[in-house]
């Protein structure tokens, strides 16, 4: 909750700034970064209204492909962002602010979006599929990819186990792997690859109780 309203109050400044007025409603696909099930119906109305009109003052292209597009404002309060299939459809559109990592890249058919909120907070990645118009859920970094498959951390209470699966359909390829790992990977990591050829996810962290101490392993795909 508190991440959406950062990003509410963040919109809203910024349209106090430029008097935008108009009534636009954006689509859901906007808000699907925002991972919380307690958000009102009239949150999300606030939310949609301000996006379009904020929209308006983003005119610099800051990044275009035939994929994807990245503007800004003269104000350089944050970035627009619009990701589209090959026979431009638009898959995801969405805004995020001056603070944390933001990127979007591609390699071949695919294009990856990565979206942080700034400080200790690992940044979320979506992955799209722009041949078959295939988009993911977010996936939490730590994070990399390979081909449609995707390496993660799932939190546990204490722990955290490696996730490999594929990154659009969980029913085609799903691993768990237990390694040395808390649940503060993400603090701790220092690599997190596949091989080149995809079968088998190299990690690299340093130790829960020293740090010091650095922990590779290796763990092979089925």
């Amino acid at each position: 909750m508190k991440k959406l309203w950062a990003i509410l109050v963040c919109v809203l400044l910024c349209l106090a700034f430029w008097g935008c007025a108009d009534e636009t409603t954006a689509d859901e696909s906007l808000l699907s970064h925002v991972d919380d099930e307690e958000i009102t119906e009239e949150q999300k109305q606030i939310y949609y209204k301000t996006f379009e009109n904020f929209k308006s003052t983003f005119t610099d292209i800051e990044k275009e492909t035939d994929n994807y597009r990245i503007t800004s404002g003269e104000k350089h309060a944050g970035y627009f962002y619009e990701i589209y299939d090959n026979d431009k459809n638009l898959l995801d559109k969405g805004f995020h602010d001056w603070r944390g990592s933001f990127d979007i890249s591609q390699n071949g058919e695919i294009v990856v979006l990565q979206y942080g909120y700034g400080g200790n907070v690992q940044p979320s990645y979506r992955v799209y599929d722009v041949q078959n118009g295939k988009v993911s859920r977010y996936y939490k970094g730590p994070f990399t990819r390979h081909g449609n498959l995707v390496a993660y951390f799932q939190l546990l209470d204490d722990d955290a186990v490696l996730v490999v699966q594929d990154a659009f359909d969980v029913e085609k390829s799903y691993q768990e792997f237990d390694g040395k790992f808390d649940r503060f990977i993400g603090l701790k990591i220092v690599e997190l690859s596949f091989s080149d050829d995809g079968t088998s996810v190299y990690v690299k962290h340093r130790e829960t109780n020293n740090e010091k101490n650095i922990l590779e392993e290796t763990f092979e795909l089925q």
